[in-house]
């Protein structure tokens, strides 16, 4: 049996770790309990309506806890003294109302069977942050405890004849319910004790034949759950295909808008940290991108002739320069205006690709 177990077969789920299988070998399964029926409730902490919504969220926020294997305690008196009295497996909702299927420890059908336990208490915030994730849920079920005065009267008590038993197969937990217990054994001779052992009974093979079925029906679920898995596994294996295909063209895609911005002489290292600037922050990127084109597409316009006044060169109103070339402190200017800072490594790496004549 492997760490985790999760079968389903003729409407029975049973997900316990192998931890729990020899404690709860002999505990009884509860189904459909209610905890909550339509309706208004006025409470001392807060008052609420128990309708589509509040169902929704409230089991939204149960599988967002339980998906990894946690289940709500069942308490007695809502009291956190560390005893535990059962687990909730399961939590659905039915005519309006929320039912639960609880798992129960050693004991306590007997109980309930005698009339001592009676009442179910739910209990729950009305705002809870997920402990690993960090994320707010509402309606979060904390517990649900066995009280002998609960405050909501308007739910259904425990039956005694909403349980059932089960013992440990191949594939899980099934239920025995349908077993017929051996008869007591009368005194008898020892001569019909021997005709009796050559004879088989009615009632064994009513027990073989009651278990041959069950052994089929694990068989089938067994069946049914490796299946499942060879076809998640199969279109998870179909999906990171997709994704790395996917990913595999964003890049050649950047990769072309790079060069056309940059010129076919753009080096891999600044093509591939463009790259992960788009997947972090794509309007980052562009503006990036952009002002890393201008002085390409600056080198690559037509030359403008000369003339013969300062106040009319390329950086004339700076200084007085030659036609087209800059002097150091121009070029920082420049630079500084392009998003770098001096003395930056970006900004020396603008200088070389711009202002050559300066570096020589």
């Amino acid at each position: 049996m492997t760490a985790h177990q999760s079968i389903q077969s003729s409407n029975l789920r049973v997900d316990l770790s192998t931890a729990q299988i020899v404690e709860m070998a002999s505990c009884d399964l509860y189904r459909g309990a209610q905890i909550f029926a339509p309706g208004p409730v006025h409470h001392p902490v807060m008052d609420y309506e128990v309708n589509a919504e509040f169902i929704a969220t409230m089991l939204a926020s149960y599988e967002a806890f339980t998906k990894d294997g946690y289940r709500p305690p069942i308490l007695k008196e809502h009291s956190r003294d560390g005893g535990l009295w059962g687990l909730v497996v399961a939590l659905y909702e039915r005519d309006g109302g929320l039912y639960i299927d609880i798992e129960f420890r050693r004991g306590v059908m007997q109980a309930i069977r005698d009339g001592e336990l009676r009442y179910l208490s739910p209990s729950f915030y009305p705002r809870y942050p997920h402990p690993h994730t960090g994320e707010m849920y509402e309606l979060v079920l904390s517990e649900v405890s066995l009280v002998s005065m609960p405050h909501l009267k308007n739910i259904q008590p425990l039956q005694a004849d909403h349980y059932q038993q089960y013992q440990m197969s191949e594939c899980g937990f099934v239920s025995c319910s349908s077993f017929t217990p051996p008869a007591e054994e009368n005194p008898m001779s020892q001569t019909a004790q021997g005709s009796q052992e050559n004879t088989p009974s009615a009632g064994s093979n009513s027990n073989t034949q009651t278990l041959d079925r069950i052994t089929e029906q694990l068989t089938v679920a067994c069946s049914e759950r490796d299946a499942y898995k060879r076809e998640r596994d199969d279109l998870k294996g179909q999906l990171e295909e997709m994704a790395k295909s996917l990913k595999a063209e964003r890049k050649h895609r950047l990769t072309t808008e790079i060069k056309v911005k940059l010129g076919e002489e753009a080096e891999a290292e600044t093509i591939n940290e463009l790259i992960a600037l788009h997947e972090a922050n794509p309007a980052l990127y562009a503006k990036t991108l952009e002002k890393l084109a201008k002085p390409v597409e600056q080198a690559a316009a037509p030359a403008t002739p000369p003339v013969n006044n300062s106040e009319t060169d390329e950086i004339g109103s700076q200084g007085a320069a030659p036609a087209g070339k800059a002097t150091y402190e121009q070029a920082v200017a420049m630079g500084e205006k392009a998003g770098f800072e001096n003395g930056s490594e970006g900004m020396l790496t603008y200088l070389a690709e711009n202002h050559a004549h300066l570096m020589a």
